[in-house]
């Protein structure tokens, strides 16, 4: 019988939403100075967080359902619940917004279609992304189960198909960036990785984690630092400094989360550590914060120029709005459940 409850996930989630949040309060910036080079490496390393954010969603969904017959509807319908609600609220929420604050215009049709493919404001292409994932799921379980005994086969499978794609884009002027980020088959690597170790936990096994020694994965992780940075003098403008699904950051992201995992897991973290609770805390109310964060932000960034205190600012305000509407009657319509560990 494996494990009940996965309190590490909580942690990890906290961590990508930092991630989230950093890279919305460090643009991309308009010159290579000193303090542009800094918001350019923030921005850099804070690009594991929707990575970690899918690794963690394969991971969980297959740890709660691996060994269980999945009822198709039952399925879609605990999951949409827990997401979709909340999207199509913020969606109206962000369209108002933009009305409102910034005096933009549209028609009912492009209403329509933003509400359909995640488009009624920038970040929330991530729902439209996961809705895929868990609208595939049962393949992926089945996949998943077909491979228990070359596990490290179909990683290298999902590893090559997700950097043939990346490549792909790379290479092509002919793709805008917003199609790829919202298609599930650019993110499969981060999905199947979750799934493989969620399906090991449940069966009690040691995860592909747990098999990689921190003499190999240190070394390796420095190196996807290296070869992530290094290129940060590219000319502003260029394709590969707008959009972070890069070779480079594939493997920064790969390796950050398989790092992250393994101390989260091997450390026996509690929720209640004293020293990590701001950030289970931030992970139990992730969804939320996700969601609301942007329409914080924003409006602080023409008051406040400091973008370090604007991230503090942003990311402590998008918690106790949250969390504050979580414990109100039907407040999860808007914020979603809290997150728990194994769902």
């Amino acid at each position: 019988m494996g494990r009940k409850h996965l309190e590490e996930i909580t942690l990890l989630r906290g961590l990508a939403i930092i991630g989230v949040v950093a890279i919305h309060s460090h643009p991309p910036p308009l010159s290579l100075g000193f303090l542009g080079l800094n918001k350019l490496y923030i921005e850099e390393l804070s690009k594991f967080s929707v990575p970690l954010f899918i690794f963690i969603s394969g991971l969980v969904l297959t740890f709660r359902y691996t060994g269980e017959t999945i009822v198709y509807t039952d399925f879609l319908k605990r999951r949409f619940e827990k997401i979709l609600i909340p999207y199509l609220a913020w969606s109206g929420i962000y369209l108002l917004y933009r009305y409102l604050y910034k005096s933009e215009t549209f028609s009912l049709f492009a209403i329509a279609k933003k509400f359909l493919i995640g488009s009624a404001y920038f970040h929330l292409y991530y729902v439209f992304l996961i809705l895929q994932f868990y609208l595939l799921f049962p393949l992926f379980l089945r996949l998943i189960q077909r491979f228990k005994n070359r596990k490290t086969a179909l990683l290298s499978i999902a590893a090559a198909l997700n950097l043939i794609f990346i490549a792909f884009y790379e290479s092509t002027l002919l793709i805008p960036e917003r199609l790829p980020r919202r298609i599930f088959i650019f993110w499969i690597f981060y999905f199947i990785l979750g799934a493989v170790i969620g399906g090991d936990l449940k069966n009690n096994k040691r995860s592909a984690a747990d098999k990689i020694s921190y003499k190999l994965l240190i070394p390796l992780f420095a190196a996807s630092l290296i070869y992530l940075l290094a290129p940060a003098g590219l000319p502003l403008g260029s394709k590969l400094d707008v959009f972070w699904l890069m070779k480079k950051t594939f493997f920064y992201a790969a390796l950050f989360i398989l790092l992250s995992y393994k101390l989260a897991s091997e450390s026996n973290f509690p929720t209640h550590n004293i020293a990590l609770k701001p950030i289970t805390s931030l992970g139990k109310y992730s969804l939320g914060i996700y969601l609301a964060h942007l329409i914080i932000l924003e409006p602080l960034s023409t008051i406040i120029l400091n973008r370090n205190l604007l991230f503090i600012l942003t990311l402590s305000i998008a918690w106790f709005f949250t969390k504050t509407v979580s414990n109100l009657p039907y407040g999860h319509l808007l914020v979603g459940k809290i997150n728990n560990s194994d769902t």
